[in-house]
Formats: structure tokens, sequence, C-alpha cells
């Protein structure tokens, strides 16, 4: 998976900052191919730019946040709590933007994020949003 055309991270916290030349800039040189190689502290540090992804930018972020997330020092970063606010505020009909939640995201990616919930929820005392946890983790099990 690529971020193709989506919007890169970069991109996305112009968008948050309403125009940022050096954001800009940084997105011409955005990884687009591999999301392994997106710096973890990039994401960390741009944790609004979440809710200005597009649905290609929010699958190829997904894997890299999730990894990160497995570490216990990044958890109680707000990129977490972005990310699960992203997952809650899955409309109804399960569109996130113009996309519906199982068309981003193939069954195998469904599946991690699920796991992942249910990894996040166990460890839950360790640093997770328990009450966020389950809710993504039902909006994800709905829509998956």
């Amino acid at each position: 998976m690529t971020l193709g055309d989506g919007t890169s991270i970069y991109r996305a916290e112009s968008i948050d900052d309403y125009g940022n030349p050096l954001e800009d800039e940084l997105d011409q040189t955005a990884e687009r191919i591999d999301w392994r190689r997106v710096p973890n502290a990039d994401l960390l540090k741009r944790n609004w730019a979440l809710h200005h992804l597009d649905a290609k930018g929010f699958r190829f972020y997904t894997p890299a946040i999730l990894t990160m997330m497995i570490d216990p020092q990044n958890r109680s970063s707000m990129l977490m709590d972005t990310f699960l606010f992203r997952l809650i505020r899955v409309n109804s009909d399960c569109m996130i933007g113009d996309e519906c939640f199982h068309r981003i995201f193939n069954a195998s990616q469904r599946a991690a994020i699920i796991r992942f919930l249910k990894f996040a929820q166990h460890n839950e005392p360790r640093g997770f949003n328990d009450v966020d946890v389950r809710r993504a983790l039902e909006v994800v099990k709905r829509c998956s």
C-alpha cells in the first residue's frame, strides 16, 4: 500500500494550521511508498493532522501509528488519542470522508486494527484510554 496522491501528514498539518509553508515544503518530499520509512517523530509531532487526512492518507499512516503505539513510551501521546477519536467518529454508515471503511482497509488490515484495539484494551492500565478503545473497537467491528 502506498500513499500515492493521498494527503500526506505534512499537507494535513498545513491544513490544520490554515496554511504552513514549511509543512507544504515537507509535503513535496514526503514518503509516499513505504509507511515504515515515515519518521515516528513526524507523526507524534503532527497528531492533530490525522483529522485532515483523506482516506488514502489514513490508510497509509495507520500501520505506522499502530506499530508505534505498541511501544509503551508512545501510548500516552496525543497521537493515540487522535487516532482513536478518528475511528470513533466514523459515520453510522461507516464512511470516512467519501470512502467506506471496508473499502479503505482490506480484510487483513481491518483484522490488524481489531487485533491492535484488543491489545490496547488489554493493556489499558499501561496508558491507553479504555473507554475510547472500546468505542473504537465497536466501530471497527461494526464497519468490518
